[in-house]
């Protein structure tokens, strides 16, 4: 694959877009990073997660009310990954940087890595954005086609039907497979300190 770069000396794009986003927050006197809705979302969902895991553990539950806590249980934890562990690992979720990379540890709880989760969203991806054999985001292939550019097969067809499930189930297959296929192949440690 040939390098990829970008020609962004100029960006009015870009300009334009972060000084609306800037006015809108001046304008409506809220601050850019997190709120008591976010903080009272983050002990709502630590203390549910809290309580699932303890009833799984310690209570003797019939098989079909434990599939349901399980279930349960991975929503929460999808929940606090697209609400807590992102808007950490992004600097958003506070204007202090140690609660930013604490919130962004709860995926080191919930059984991934932080380290990875940024250098694959935050730099690769934000970096990157859907561009087809670099971007690990889009990569649940061949079961989803989530690019043009993308090998078109006639499952396809249906994938509006499955997205949910099979993209719930690419976090086990980027946390077991593929971080660990970049690690052996160094792309995160060229991404890193490429220049």
């Amino acid at each position: 694959m040939s390098k990829i770069t970008f020609n962004n000396r100029t960006s009015p794009f870009f300009d334009a877009l972060r000084e609306r986003i800037d006015n809108y927050f001046k304008e409506e006197k809220i601050k850019p990073t997190g709120n008591f809705k976010l903080y009272s979302k983050t002990i709502i969902l630590v203390s549910v997660a809290i309580l699932v895991y303890s009833v799984l553990v310690f209570g003797n539950l019939p098989t079909w009310l434990s599939l349901v806590f399980c279930g349960l249980m991975g929503l929460t934890f999808a929940s606090i990954g697209f609400n807590v562990m992102h808007d950490g690992a992004h600097d958003s979720y506070s204007t202090n940087k140690r609660i930013n990379k604490l919130m962004s540890y709860s995926l080191n709880l919930m059984g991934g890595s932080s380290f990875m989760w940024k250098v694959k969203h935050n730099i690769v991806h934000h970096t990157f954005t859907n561009i087809e054999g670099v971007d690990d985001d889009i990569d649940v292939k061949p079961f989803m086609r989530v690019n043009e550019q993308q090998e078109r097969y006639w499952i396809h067809r249906f994938q509006h039907v499955y997205w949910f499930l099979l993209y719930g189930a690419t976090y086990f297959m980027w946390i077991f497979w593929m971080d660990f296929q970049n690690i052996l192949q160094e792309r995160l440690v060229l991404l890193l300190f490429a220049k």
